[in-house]
């Protein structure tokens, strides 16, 4: 099974970048030019209360993909979801939360996904996948959105702190 691995280390402890991720109506602020365009709870809900089985609202690329995905998993390690486009696109999306080290004020986020479905070879490395380009854009697009992530909580603790 083909899967995206991107990580970035962030200057907060990790309950704060959780928090921080956790908040996705700050998403279009922090990340406006980002591959992740809306992100939301069932209606009534709050984010970080959601539990495996609850299903949440999930638009990409500028608001051109959306799909309904299950939340798996919501702890202070790890936010997962199963996303399904049409049952031909699958893939168990993970952002992970973790300390650098023995450094509780340092975190290594990480966001990844395991690729499933009919079309989930079009993530690996074959010859026929790498001319497709969706894993190299995929990781892209991760990667930025990490980066904008990364500068929102570290912004947010430089204010907080002065």
């Amino acid at each position: 099974m083909p899967k995206v691995y991107t990580s970035i280390e962030i200057a907060a402890p990790p309950a704060v970048v959780r928090e921080k991720f956790l908040d996705f109506e700050q998403i279009s602020k922090y990340a406006p030019n980002s591959y992740v365009h809306k992100l939301a709870a069932p209606e009534g809900k709050i984010v970080k209360d959601l539990i495996a089985g609850d299903i949440m609202h999930v638009s990409l690329n500028k608001g051109k993909v959306n799909f309904n995905p299950i939340v798996l998993e919501n702890t202070p390690r790890k936010f997962c979801w199963r996303g399904n486009l049409f049952g031909l696109f699958a893939g168990d999306h993970a952002f992970r939360f973790e300390p650098v080290g023995s450094d509780e004020n340092k975190t290594l986020f990480i966001q990844e996904e395991d690729f499933l479905g009919l079309f989930g070879w079009t993530m690996g490395k074959s010859w026929l996948a790498k001319q497709l380009g969706a894993m190299k854009n995929t990781e892209k697009n991760y990667k930025g959105f990490n980066e904008d992530l990364k500068a929102w909580v570290e912004g947010s603790a430089a204010v907080s702190e002065t």
